[in-house]
């Protein structure tokens, strides 16, 4: 496989992965490390898309908006989601 394809897939995994735990673990009680392990990545890889866990957790918001336009959700349910992203947003600030 091409490496900027495996670039990538890393970058989506460590994004997606994040989702899942911020999802059912809450973005505080949710650790870099596991994150990295459960996305079957390695620290370089992780630190080399983002900055922090902050930077990991907006890539993570705006993923979801992009699906949610992509897939043309109403907007009822965008407004509904975007506010919660925005308190998802206010949590990973104040941490």
């Amino acid at each position: 496989m091409h490496r900027l394809g495996r670039q990538t897939q890393t970058r989506e995994r460590l994004v997606r992965t994040a989702a899942e735990l911020f999802w059912n673990q809450g973005y505080a009680q949710t650790g870099v490390n596991q994150i990295i392990q459960e996305a079957n990545a390695t620290s370089g890889s992780f630190y080399h898309f983002f900055k922090s866990k902050q930077e990991l957790a907006m890539a993570v918001i705006d993923d979801i908006m992009g699906a949610l336009n992509k897939h043309g959700i109403d907007e009822q349910t965008q407004k509904d989601v975007l506010a919660i992203a925005w308190s998802l947003k206010g949590e990973i600030l104040h941490v």
